[in-house]
């Protein structure tokens, strides 16, 4: 009874053990959609280049693990852990399943998106300081993880501060910068030709969708930090960023077979779309 009244009377018990389990659920809904996303790549791209299917496969069972972890450590403290001050007190994986593994997925998809610019503009200063942010994000969250780590201390984190605020900061500037050049790079490749307008409409409404999500969410995530420290709020908007990042890459890929099945037909007054099965479709660039 004694340590049941401990909890009872810990100052924001809510705020403490309430967010990890909002972000779990959040993770686990954008699991569900990342399933979803990885299926319909293998149906419309079995015969994709090989560097493709190693990153989409890749990424989908660093995401499983992440969950798998994020989930023992939810167990851990509301059963293991039930009813005792224990509870809540550390961060168990967490160092490693959110700060390292988000900082490994969210820097492997902004070199993707490097990639697709450099392709789209071949400007090397451009490409060049998305992969540099993209590098220096990622070794930002690794060295927040290190630190997560050494103190693990849930609500004495001050001195994570500088690294988990570079980290953020940096990965929610890269992501605006990439969906800013690509926005700017796909207008300017318009051609007037309405079938092609139209998927360039579609593509830089995805990009900007994707990438103010994930910038977003950075941002909620260091807001929460730097103003409550005092709670774990900013673990419900961190917990699900790496599943953003996925997703993100998961929908930019899988939009080549929309581009490619969809057939806009000028006519007099109307536009008539066709399409085709997703089982056929060949290797995409």
């Amino acid at each position: 009874m004694d340590s049941v009244a401990c909890i009872s009377c810990a100052p924001k018990w809510d705020l403490i053990a309430g967010p990890p389990l909002v972000g779990y659920i959040l993770n686990t809904l954008f699991l569900g959609i990342l399933v979803v996303q990885v299926y319909y790549y293998y149906l419309c791209f079995p015969k994709d280049k090989i560097q493709y299917k190693v990153l989409v496969y890749s990424i989908f069972i660093i995401e499983i693990v992440q969950s798998a972890l994020m989930g023992k450590d939810v167990y851990y403290n509301f059963v293991t852990l039930w009813a005792s001050d224990k509870s809540w007190t550390t961060f168990g994986t967490t160092w490693f399943s959110f700060s390292i593994l988000c900082g490994i997925i969210a820097t492997t998809v902004q070199l993707v998106f490097a990639n697709r610019l450099w392709i789209l503009t071949k400007s090397r200063i451009l490409t060049s300081t998305i992969s540099f942010l993209a590098v220096a994000q990622g070794t930002a969250a690794i060295a927040t993880g290190i630190k997560m780590k050494i103190v693990p201390a849930l609500l004495d984190q001050s001195s994570t501060f500088p690294y988990r605020t570079s980290w953020l900061v940096l990965s929610a500037a890269n992501d605006l910068l990439i969906a800013i050049a690509m926005t700017y790079h796909l207008l300017k490749s318009k051609t007037g030709i309405a079938s092609t307008d139209v998927m360039i409409d579609r593509i830089v409404f995805l990009v900007v969708e994707t990438g103010t999500a994930t910038a977003v969410t950075a941002m909620l995530d260091i807001a929460l930090f730097l103003g409550r420290n005092d709670t774990t709020l900013y673990g419900a908007a961190g917990a699900f960023l790496t599943k953003l990042y996925s997703n993100t890459l998961l929908v930019g890929l899988n939009n080549r077979a929309v581009a490619r099945r969809t057939k806009i037909f000028q006519t007099a007054d109307s536009a008539v779309v066709e399409g085709s099965q997703c089982g056929s479709r060949e290797s995409l660039p």
